[in-house]
């Protein structure tokens, strides 16, 4: 399992990975906290961003749309002021 340098984020899952057009990314928040994704080529150059706004605390599953972007392997950064959770992620 990944570990965070704290507990106040939590990234439970993204899937499916690889994915065709959306990804659905399972996070808890032990906060209230402005909450975004980011996706980042692997050059680290931003393909997209999506910003869930104020979410107070809880289990969330958000889906987003990647269907525009081309085949290959991404950075899936989820951040908020405190805290930077990445995955790699694969579009088929």
């Amino acid at each position: 399992s990944i570990k965070n340098k704290t507990t106040d984020l939590v990234m439970l899952s993204a899937y499916p990975n690889p994915f065709i057009d959306e990804i659905k990314i399972q996070f808890n928040t032990a906060t209230s906290t402005n909450l975004k994704a980011s996706i980042f080529d692997l050059s680290g150059k931003l393909v997209k961003e999506f910003d869930f706004g104020n979410l107070s605390r809880g289990l969330y599953i958000k889906t987003i749309n990647l269907q525009d972007i081309a085949r290959g392997a991404y950075k899936l950064i989820l951040s908020n002021n405190n805290d930077i959770i990445e995955r790699t992620i694969e579009k088929f």
